[in-house]
């Protein structure tokens, strides 16, 4: 496993647990490289077979940023040294099939956006079903402006924002706070000062059987 990925459990009062998985590269605002993705598909596929985990927990390491997108300097340098029209698609498929993972689980995932959640930060982050914000959270889809149209599922969920703003998000790379999120139906819960730490205790103290 990746030095970059730091990954835990908390047990309940029923035997249950509670996982968390945190991006760990806050030097470089968490930014996603193709060892991160492939790491955290995997364990999240194994929580999701456990019976014992009952949610999952996604979270950047750092108060800057949650995920900052994938590693740009690693896509152009695998670009660079390999030519192939297919040589960075290995890192695009492992990125996709996690986002769809997160976006299929059979258990909730609470994603803690807070900071920084842009390009494939927000692949990760809309596909929960718990999307939560925070007072300093800064939402974008940069990739335009390095002539990338929007991935992640962006035709998804740009699709379904209220009349025409996915069209302006998307082709503009508008950074987007908190309020911003709400109406473009691309957060569910705010938390000021989140801790997903404290967060994952709380949810330690529900009862799941019931």
């Amino acid at each position: 496993m990746t030095d970059a990925l730091r990954f835990s459990t908390v047990v309940t009062e029923q035997h249950l647990s509670i996982a968390r998985a945190t991006l760990n590269a806050a030097d470089k605002l968490n930014v996603l490289t193709k060892e991160m993705v492939i790491g955290l598909r995997e364990q999240i596929a194994i929580w999701q077979r456990d019976d014992s985990v009952v949610a999952i927990i996604l979270d950047g390491a750092g108060s800057k940023s949650f995920c900052a997108g994938g590693d740009v300097v690693e896509v152009v340098k695998t670009a660079k040294d390999n030519p192939s029209k297919l040589s960075t698609a290995p890192f695009f498929i492992n990125e996709y099939s996690l986002d769809h993972l997160i976006h299929t689980s059979p258990k909730p995932v609470f994603v803690c956006g807070s900071g920084i959640v842009m390009g494939g930060g927000i692949g990760l982050f809309n596909g929960a079903q718990h999307r939560i914000v925070t007072e300093n959270t800064l939402l974008a889809m940069p990739e335009i402006t390095i002539g990338l149209f929007p991935d992640v599922a962006g035709t998804w969920f740009l699709n379904r924002m209220p009349g025409r703003c996915g069209l302006f998000v998307g082709l503009t790379g508008a950074r987007l706070n908190a309020a911003d999120a709400f109406y473009l139906r691309l957060a569910d819960h705010y938390i000021p000062e989140l801790d997903a730490e404290k967060l994952s205790e709380k949810l330690a103290e529900i009862n799941w059987t019931d």
